[in-house]
């Protein structure tokens, strides 16, 4: 039940989330209102509960998880050797820009640009990280229907 290596359990995990998601009808019609919402086709209001939670959640959302995902189990993640990330321990808001997103020192961003390879300005970053918000208050709206 609990591989020595972890990353097994998740590469599983990872690979039924693609599975399941390529049956997803995201087009499916649904009646009636409020928590009494069922599908129109019955063979869709048999599926399991994770396919429903996956189509509730929409298209452009998992069209980005469902990226997200094959991303991560082509990276290293999965490999043999494992890397560590760097960490953000003194993370601090950054205010002399007013952009409101949580940067990390001077000497952090260049170790993780470093290791990375990446020459993110701060526009990209600022740009990256509203994309993420914006998913996020998606992720949100859709939970909250």
């Amino acid at each position: 039940m609990y591989p020595a290596d972890p990353a097994v359990m998740v590469k599983k995990r990872l690979q039924e989330y693609l599975a399941l998601v390529a049956t997803v009808d995201f087009k499916a019609e649904i009646t009636g209102s409020g928590s009494s919402r069922t599908f129109v086709n019955p063979a869709y209001e048999a599926k399991p509960v994770k396919w429903k939670v996956i189509y509730r959640a929409g298209k452009e959302v998992n069209d980005v998880v469902t990226g997200f995902v094959k991303q991560w189990l082509a990276g290293e993640i999965i490999a043999k050797e494992k890397t560590t990330m760097v960490k953000y321990q003194d993370v601090a808001v950054s205010s002399n820009k007013g952009s409101g997103i949580a940067v990390g020192s001077k000497k952090q961003q260049a170790a993780a640009e470093e290791e990375t390879g990446n020459d993110n300005d701060e526009s990209t970053v600022a740009a990256k990280a509203k994309d993420i918000k914006s998913l996020f208050k998606k992720v949100k709206q859709k939970i909250a229907e």
